[in-house]
């Protein structure tokens, strides 16, 4: 994922981190979740 956005992977993790704390998630799986049921409505 890193490579495809031009980022560094640590950068990736950081953002990942920062996602699962502010949306008060235990894993990536719970975003992709968040994200499917927001664009559904």
């Amino acid at each position: 994922m890193a490579g495809s956005l031009c980022m560094s992977e640590g950068t990736v993790k950081s953002h990942l981190s920062r996602l699962l704390t502010k949306l008060d998630v235990a894993n990536r799986v719970h975003i992709a979740m968040i994200v499917h049921d927001a664009n559904q409505s």
